[in-house]
């Protein structure tokens, strides 16, 4: 038996998800800028916008998220922009425009049925920013402040690395959390700039 699948945008993967139970803040599908002010004034302000498409898999890596939207002129450039960023082999695309919301929790969750182990499910933490090679072995990367903040730092988690011509490799209990640095004193008198509030951590 022959089976065929193929990549869902944002939408269509929520719309999917819904379904099933899960929760997601409303939003609005949109075409063009107009629209998306209009969309923005119903679901109320502040909003992020976006591009979607069956073709769009990576939106944050293009530049494709419009963040802390307040009014309907930021809004109407924002979606200008995207539009205008779209590619040929992005195919059809629209803007999708939901409320801004924030939190301290960044999380990655996906579903495949493999063909060896069957249903498998991933999950992971958020990605990382101001990734450095170090050598053969070993890659540097930046996560956000609150992705390990209040745990004990004893989470393993798993690394996913893929190079440019598309080759990846995945090691497990890969990243080790590293506390952030807490403030202790500002000194007056120490540090690199006398007589200035140098932070000592």
């Amino acid at each position: 038996m022959s089976t065929s699948s193929r990549t869902l945008s944002e939408s269509d993967s929520k719309e999917l998800l819904s379904a099933y139970g899960v929760p997601f803040a409303p939003e609005r599908k949109v075409s063009t800028a107009d629209n998306a002010v209009a969309a923005a004034d119903e679901i109320g302000y502040p909003v992020v916008a976006k591009l979607g498409g069956d073709s769009i898999a990576h939106k944050t890596e293009r530049g494709l998220v419009k963040l802390r939207l307040a009014t309907p002129e930021a809004v109407h450039v924002a979606a200008s922009e995207l539009l205008n960023a779209a590619r040929p082999e992005d195919g059809e695309v629209h803007v999708l425009v939901a409320p801004m919301v924030s939190g301290s929790r960044e999380l990655i969750a996906g579903l495949l049925v493999d063909q060896q182990f069957g249903p498998t499910v991933m999950l992971g933490v958020n990605s990382c920013s101001a990734v450095s090679v170090v050598d053969s072995s070993t890659i540097n990367c930046t996560s956000s402040g609150n992705s390990a903040q209040g745990s004990d730092y004893s989470v393993s988690v798993s690394a996913t690395v893929t190079n440019a011509d598309g080759q990846s490799g995945t090691k497990t209990d890969a990243i080790k959390f590293n506390q952030t640095p807490v403030l202790d004193t500002i000194s007056r008198d120490k540090g690199p700039l006398a007589g200035g509030g140098s932070p000592i951590t």
